[in-house]
């Protein structure tokens, strides 16, 4: 298996696979399996998008205490275009800024790689990344919001073209058969072929933001377990990530 430990402190243990294709079919089953399994503990039964999440993925972290109790997937679909399928965290270690913590770990290893190819190109780092995935988690859309420039916003801000194009992208190649709205970037009914994934109305991760749930309740219609979904897409400048990936700790 093509990974290597990141950390392994207090009984964890973190790990990447930086090439899914290098991955043996049972060994692609037996992690697709451990994913599936996480997802429907932790939130829902996933059905068969476990095995989208991992078919889609160039990068996966693992995070193990014995067995898998948290992971990230990430794909990159263009130099600047980073998708990110799932992240999953078990429950008795959520709270703990795991899920923050893996993702970053992905976006500085995919950057580092980055640095490789552009090299000295210093007008490249000032071309922005975008940072794209679908959730109908409104504590999700709120803790992200606090770190990155984000559409779509609560303030209404105008949508850039390339961010437009980038949205509609990601709703076709998971939901091309849905209705994607252009303005507040909601699938409609993504998740009606998973319902495991729709939230029943005690278990909505509100955020305790007014702005935030009262978006979730009335544009993703919550409350009324339509399956929405919502992408969101980050746009980070390119320098900002070179310095914190050369300069972080």
């Amino acid at each position: 298996m093509s990974n290597y430990v990141v950390s392994n402190k207090n009984d964890i243990q973190i790990k990447f696979i930086t090439d899914i294709s290098r991955l043996s079919p049972s060994e692609k089953n037996i992690l697709s399996t451990e994913m599936h399994a996480l997802t429907k503990e932790t939130w829902g039964d996933p059905g068969e998008l476990a095995n989208r999440w991992l078919s889609l993925s160039d990068v996966v972290v693992e995070v193990r205490r014995g067995s898998l109790i948290g992971f990230a997937t990430c794909s990159v679909l263009d130099d600047n275009i980073f998708l990110f399928p799932a992240t999953i965290i078990h429950p008795n270690e959520q709270g703990k800024k795991l899920g923050l913590y893996i993702n970053k770990l992905l976006l500085k290893k995919i950057f580092s790689k980055k640095l490789n190819t552009v090299g000295w190109c210093v007008w490249k780092y000032f071309e922005p990344w975008y940072i794209v995935f679908r959730t109908p988690n409104p504590r999700l859309y709120a803790s992200v919001s606090k770190r990155i420039n984000i559409y779509p916003s609560l303030d209404k801000k105008p949508i850039p073209r390339k961010v437009l194009a980038v949205a509609e992208r990601i709703a076709k190649v998971f939901s091309p058969e849905r209705e994607f709205n252009r303005e507040n970037f909601v699938i409609k009914n993504a998740l009606m072929d998973f319902p495991g994934l729709i939230y029943a109305t005690d278990a909505i991760p509100w955020s305790g933001d007014d702005a935030v749930d009262s978006f979730f309740r009335e544009d993703m219609e919550l409350l009324g377990k339509c399956g929405n979904e919502l992408v969101i897409v980050g746009q980070v400048p390119k320098l900002q990530l070179l310095i914190k990936t050369l300069f972080a700790g």
